[in-house]
């Protein structure tokens, strides 16, 4: 390359003539196909405000963003992936639309990794939006499968999880939403063994999340502390954002709601116990009936009750009368995709362990961008990485 000329960014490629119109072509398919289920096009724009996807997404995808100041000054980040972009839009649009909605979408997704992975890749997927429950958790997993069908795709598998479930079994150990959302960040790391509960529990206290049950007791009031603890408690409870905005609120009651918040700090018994059990449900995986068993088996011999786990067998039973075999489904109690939105059932789909597309259901999105409370999922495929994985010629993926 000589000196003047302009290269290619790493992690972006061009595209011309076969290699272009097979990823042309599988657009094409998978767009008529999802239409002819019901589902309509819609198309929302590349460029957003950064805050539509920091707000719900989690660490790892902001990480990723190609964020910038716009000249108007506005913070604004090529799009990461449909989803949050398309219940923005359904949010502004909620007065005239009656639920529930079934979306369809197409085109370009950008995100920074530098592993080697595609940073630019085409994005194809579907959003049911205002459904709840089994059926409809088995009509987005289902169109994602009939999908690879209509492409000629053989032999690939479904690996389901379902964080609801996790969270639920959860409730039984009191644990602070920052400590849920601490735990659940520590799936993958703990069903990968790159780290335990002892150390994560040490993180925890590092971040302000939790204090021992001697250093709560006896905080009732702030006449009680010396000005030692009441600097020890400022700090201790500082340590982590107090939702909300003061506002006109008197000095007693914004040392009330210190106190208050000091007194939710996790206690590390039970973060410590809530580890070690997501740690071992975590560990679970294999065919729907060994899997679900030793998940009960699981949470039997801790004292918890099965019943959040019918709603996996009720999803397994779902997909056979929808003609999904269960040799091709996994059940991976572990599986935490890297968008943190998710709040049910989850999936991914793979061929010869290529990662294809995936999805799951996110039914505190909609709330979190100012909408009601509105049920909701979807699934998306990457294009590009299809279309490698068809070919026989895979490259680096990342999720969608």
């Amino acid at each position: 390359m000589s000196s003047t000329q302009v290269g290619r960014l790493p992690g972006m490629r061009d595209l011309r003539g076969n290699s272009y119109r097979r990823v042309k072509d599988m657009a094409d398919r998978l767009d008529a196909f999802v239409e002819a289920r019901g589902y309509e096009a819609v198309q929302t724009p590349v460029l957003e405000e950064t805050e539509l996807f920091a707000r719900k997404s989690g660490g790892e995808l902001t990480g990723q963003l190609y964020s910038f100041v716009d000249p108007a000054g506005h913070n604004v980040s090529l799009r990461p992936e449909f989803t949050s972009s398309v219940i923005r839009y359904f949010v502004s649009e909620n007065d005239g639309l009656e639920a529930p909605v079934r979306w369809r979408y197409s085109g370009p997704v950008f995100r920074y990794d530098g592993d080697g992975a595609y940073r630019q890749f085409h994005q194809m997927g579907a959003e049911l939006i205002g459904l709840g429950g089994i059926e409809a958790d088995a009509e987005i997993l289902a169109l994602a499968w009939d999908a690879l069908a209509r492409l000629g795709v053989q032999g690939a598998k479904i690996r389901v999880g379902n964080l609801g479930v996790l969270q639920q079994l959860m409730a039984a150990y009191d644990l602070s939403e920052a400590a849920r959302l601490f735990v659940f960040g520590s799936i993958q790391n703990l069903k990968l063994g790159k780290t335990d509960a002892e150390t994560l529990v040490r993180r925890a206290r590092e971040m302000g999340l939790m204090r021992d049950a001697q250093e709560l007791a006896g905080v009732t009031d702030i006449g009680n502390l010396s000005g030692e603890a009441v600097i020890e408690l400022m700090q201790g409870v500082l340590a982590g954002p107090m939702s909300g905005n003061t506002g006109r609120r008197s000095s007693r009651e914004i040392i009330d709601r210190l106190i208050s918040k000091w007194h939710s700090l996790d206690r590390p018994e039970n973060l410590t116990s809530a580890l070690e059990f997501v740690a071992s449900l975590a560990s679970i995986e294999g065919s729907p009936a060994d899997a679900l068993a030793r998940a009960r088996e699981a949470t039997t011999n801790l004292g918890l009750g099965v019943g959040p786990l019918d709603s996996l067998d009720g999803l397994c039973d779902a997909l056979s009368t929808r003609g999904i075999d269960s040799s091709s489904v996994t059940i991976d109690l572990g599986l935490a995709r890297g968008i943190s939105y998710y709040t049910g059932m989850i999936f991914e789909l793979t061929l010869d362990g290529a990662y294809l597309g995936g999805g799951g259901r996110y039914d505190g999105l909609v709330r979190a961008l100012g909408g009601g409370d509105v049920p909701a999922l979807g699934f998306a495929f990457a294009l590009n990485q299809l279309a490698d994985a068809v070919e026989g010629n895979r490259q680096p993926s990342k999720e969608s």
